[in-house]
């Protein structure tokens, strides 16, 4: 019977195709990736020798040579289609992950149990013949045992099908269907060639297989960044989802890089771009030094997360010896004169945090509930502390302190130095929650920002402080007005000088008596509409002041084309007058400043010493913990009568 080839030239012509779209699109790196190219090889070995091994025996009568090639390419073709089925089960294990709860070798070493009975048995038949036999005359033919071959193949099958039907929960339909389908592929073919043996359609029906997933599974695109060429956050949460579904162990180090907005605002994307990536060719080399393999996700908002393969690694040796010092390595890799401000947290899943909803949240949050100084910590050591508690019942502390009125304001003052005395004060919210008492701002602010609670509690702020400054003897006291933050998601409200103008109204508060303080990033993220409303409330006699000028990457262009009377500069700035420099910059600053007619508030200031420099330079205000912290209304009032009535009488 003359067996028809042309549907195995077609199965080599696809490989190659497959092959050379696997090198044009860089998928070579990565344990899925490279499986896949050892999959698509054995393909081709075994197409090539299925080839040879039916062009060679259609040649009756055989020779002594041709008859030792066929006998050769007839082994080779039934050991390598062994291999496939077994090879094909390891691509799905790394695509879904399966791999990584599996990599003791006792596992390892079962899975290949299966591929050496089938080769064993194979090789056999050197003794035999029953699997199959080459004649001279007679050339290729099958024997009574060869369907033994299949079976011990079905054992893969068998395992691969489960792995996929178990994968169903975190596979998506475009990615699942593709590596389902080799396997009623398979056996479609395999009947049919086993009743139709002039059809060769096995390796075909196969090749056509591996390139639909390799144009619907292994698509770079959709997990890697295209700035970078680093696998991206989409990439790293379908990795995690993985991991979760399937109760594996993983090593996790997160990466933030705290101030990646600033800094890639300031170079530009291709400097950034190059920056990021000599941080990931430093973290790739403590790696290799450290002898340990990981894979690393490249996050645009400013993230680097390492996933280490293996389950017990020598962690010590990366962390922290490694990368714990990895902010001082920092220093060398920026050309830049501007330097990225990691966090960085190693977490044990899921022995640290048990699901993926609880650790994508951590991941997020975990730099504010560090030190400021600290560079370096774990999650079991985060999870200890009480404001991991705390921000874990966040929603519920919230929703209370809207709905119970566990909100209320303080006043820390603001002195003078011109006057002599405190002329004003900034209004601060503060949250008592009576299961978990004070919760500082610095943790209920922000998320009040993400869950949308912001607007209510700066709803409550306006309308608490206009109150306070209706009903307090506000002259009497010797205050001028009184400061109000405004958050980004209130300076974005079309209709906030609306809402302003009816507390106005409703209290009988003069414009006069509040001053209204936003920051750069509430400014460059509603340009347009900011714009619009410090017009209106200027237009009614309201001032405005810029909070913590120092902190961001503040240009004198941007301050002049906004009505602003005060700049408000930041603590860091007030900090950082011990050194020579540190002082001559703010004294620099405020003269420029009062050059342009607007008044400067020095916060943070906590010393005599800072006081004095601070009335040396003319400054205009002091706020800070050197005269009072922040207060509530009933001590802050009595503070201010105190204070600014000792202030009167020595004058006298």
């Amino acid at each position: 019977m003359t067996k028809i080839l042309y549907f195995d030239y077609c199965a080599l012509i696809i490989q190659f195709v497959t092959i050379a779209i696997i090198f044009y699109r860089k998928l070579t790196s990565g344990l899925s990736n490279k499986t896949f190219i050892i999959l698509i090889a054995s393909f081709f070995l075994t197409t090539f020798f299925d080839i040879g091994m039916e062009w060679y025996s259609a040649l009756k009568p055989l020779t002594p040579a041709y008859l030792f090639i066929t006998k050769l390419f007839s082994y080779g073709y039934f050991i390598c289609r062994a291999s496939n089925n077994m090879l094909y089960l390891i691509f799905i294990l790394a695509i879904t992950r399966t791999s990584f709860s599996i990599r003791t070798k006792k596992i390892a070493f079962a899975i290949s149990i299966p591929f050496m009975l089938i080769t064993i048995f194979i090789l056999t038949n050197l003794y035999h013949g029953k699997i199959f036999t080459v004649t001279t005359t007679e050339g290729y033919s099958r024997g009574p045992w060869l369907i033994g071959v299949y079976v011990f193949s079905l054992f893969y099958m068998v395992i691969g099908v489960g792995v996929l039907l178990n994968s169903i929960k975190f596979l998506k339909p475009d990615k699942w269907i593709p590596l389902f389908i080799p396997y009623p592929l398979t056996l479609l073919s395999v009947v049919i060639q086993f009743f139709y043996m002039n059809y060769l359609v096995e390796m075909f029906s196969m090749s056509i297989s591996m390139l639909i997933i390799l144009m619907m599974v292994l698509r770079p695109e959709e997990i890697v960044d295209s700035g970078t060429g680093l696998l991206n956050e989409e990439a790293y949460f379908d990795a995690m989802k993985k991991i979760a579904s399937t109760r594996q162990m993983a090593t996790l180090v997160i990466i933030r890089l705290t101030n990646a907005f600033q800094v890639r605002s300031y170079l530009g994307e291709e400097r950034y771009r190059t920056y990021i990536l000599k941080i990931t060719d430093k973290l790739h080399e403590l790696c290799r030094n450290a002898k340990v393999k990981s894979q690393i996700y490249y996050g645009q908002s400013g993230s680097l997360n390492l996933i280490f393969y293996e389950r017990r690694a020598n962690y010590k040796d990366v962390i922290p010896t490694s990368i714990k010092n990895f902010k001082a390595e920092m220093k060398d890799l920026s050309d830049f004169g501007l330097r990225l401000d990691p966090k960085i947290c190693l977490i044990h899943y899921p022995d640290d945090i048990s699901d993926y909803e609880n650790l994508m949240h951590f991941s997020t949050i975990f730099p504010s509930l560090m030190a400021p100084t600290d560079i370096y910590s774990t999650a079991s050591d985060i999870i200890k502390a009480k404001d991991f508690t705390l921000i874990s019942n966040m929603d519920q502390i919230l929703d209370r302190a809207v709905k119970d009125g566990n909100l209320q304001m303080y006043y820390q003052p603001i002195y003078s130095i011109k006057d002599g005395k405190f002329i004003s004060a900034e209004a601060l919210i503060r949250l008592k929650d009576p299961v978990f008492g004070f919760v500082p701002p610095s943790i209920f602010i922000p998320a009040a920002e993400k869950n949308g609670l912001i607007l209510p509690i700066g709803d409550f702020v306006l309308r608490d402080v206009y109150r306070f400054i209706s009903e307090t003897d506000f002259d009497s006291l010797g205050l001028q007005y009184i400061e109000i933050n405004l958050s980004v998601s209130q300076c974005i409200q079309r209709n906030l000088p609306g809402k302003i103008f009816s507390l106005q109204e409703e209290f009988g508060v003069s414009p006069s008596k509040v001053n209204f303080e936003i920051t750069e990033t509430a400014y460059e993220n509603s340009r347009d509409i900011m714009d619009a409303n410090i017009a209106s409330l200027s237009e009614k006699g309201y001032t405005i002041s810029l909070d913590d000028y120092g902190t961001g990457y503040s240009n004198i262009q941007r301050i002049l084309k906004i009505p602003l009377s005060i700049v408000k500069l930041d603590k860091t700035m007030v900090d950082n007058m011990n050194s020579e420099k540190g002082r001559a910059m703010v004294e620099n600053t405020i003269r420029m400043m009062q050059m342009i007619n607007m008044e400067i508030v020095a916060e943070g200031v906590e010393t005599e010493g800072t006081l004095d420099m601070l009335k040396k330079m003319n400054g205009d205000f002091i706020q800070g913990y050197y005269f009072s912290k922040p207060l509530c209304e009933t001590d802050f009032i009595k503070f201010v009568r105190t204070r600014n009535g000792e202030t009167e009488e020595k004058d006298v």
